[in-house]
């Protein structure tokens, strides 16, 4: 235990934040599926304004990526729907990291689209439609699986989806703010071990901070 405090620490001293951790729902089911009228919201139709070819090459990726986000959800709706006692939560986690992966892709796939048009009008159109709304809903689901990993008592979970949602946007102030409590949580169990070990040996001291500056250059190169 001792250890994994000092791991933990060497990869999130560096982490600041001053925005509360805050509940954050699962986006399931966007809206009531009713078609909006493009030419009263001022959207702009995609299909309509690229052609057959650039639809397919540019949009038809991002679609496929929302369809797998659909069966992810299926799978998790369908063992939602069995009795509490029959269910599987490693399934339902696997179903939700699954979603939240399918909307980076998707998010990805949109910006990767964004750079290939040129008119401005169609970038911003892509960048609404489909990046910018997926990346966030990849952000929602981590961070509701982070918290729930923080109330189970599963630190080491926890910090790995708050990582995930940095990598992702590097200024969310709810992954830094929970990342910087949790690393003071660890901070006073580390000194409280420290006082409660009654103390070691000079050698016990230099293996420590061995260990120490080993596991601090494995966190700085991105791993746990």
């Amino acid at each position: 235990m001792h250890r994994f405090v000092i791991v933990a620490l060497a990869g999130l001293i560096f982490l600041g934040g001053t925005v509360a951790v805050g509940a954050a729902g699962v986006p399931w089911k966007d809206g009531d599926g009713k078609k909006k009228d493009d030419a009263a919201t001022g959207e702009v139709d995609l299909q309509t304004e690229l052609n057959q070819v650039q639809y397919n090459r540019l949009i038809k990726p991002i679609e496929a990526k929302l369809g797998d986000v659909e069966k992810a959800m299926q799978a998790y709706e369908k063992e939602m729907a069995k009795p509490v006692g029959r269910q599987n939560p490693r399934l339902l986690l696997a179903c939700k990291e699954r979603a939240a992966t399918y909307y980076l892709g998707a998010s990805v796939a949109a910006k990767n689209a964004v750079n290939r048009v040129r008119e401005d009008r169609l970038k911003n159109a892509i960048k609404e439609k489909y990046q910018t709304p997926n990346e966030q809903k990849a952000i929602d689901i981590y961070l509701e699986l982070a918290m729930k990993a923080q109330d189970e008592g599963n630190v080491r979970g926890a910090i790995a989806y708050y990582k995930r949602i940095l990598g992702i946007d590097k200024q969310n102030a709810q992954a830094r703010e929970a990342l910087t409590k949790i690393a003071k949580e660890l901070q006073q169990k580390a000194r409280t071990g420290s006082r409660s070990s009654g103390g070691g040996s000079d050698d016990d001291d230099q293996k420590d901070r061995k260990g120490y500056k080993r596991d601090k250059d494995y966190t700085g190169r991105g791993g746990w």
